[in-house]
């Protein structure tokens, strides 16, 4: 079942500057134990965002309005983005819901 929306971002001439995004309804998101989660954030509205450290990259998992988003790098240019540059995107990610009253 393809339960998400992966997209991925690749400099066409340094291939280590790799960018992920990966969304999925939260009632299909990846589980991942204490173990696997070396630090936590709290966003700036008040979500957990947890980061992730794995063989060959770096991610920030949270969740939003029933989704889950997984933005990863590689870990060879985790110097030049770091995991806080994630988080600032994941703070980015704002969309309401809610109807605004027109004037």
């Amino acid at each position: 079942m393809n339960d998400s929306f992966d997209l991925e971002c690749v400099h066409d001439q340094i291939p280590e500057n790799h960018y992920t995004i990966e969304i999925r309804p939260s009632k299909h998101k990846i589980q991942f134990t204490n173990k696997h989660i070396k630090k936590s954030y709290l966003l700036k509205d008040g979500q957990p965002a947890h980061y992730i450290e794995n063989s060959g990259s770096e991610m920030i998992v949270f969740e939003k309005d029933n989704w889950q988003y997984m933005l990863s790098i590689d870990k060879r240019v985790s110097k030049q983005v770091s995991i806080q540059s994630l988080i600032e995107i994941a703070n980015s990610i704002d969309y309401s819901t809610k109807k605004k009253k027109l004037l």
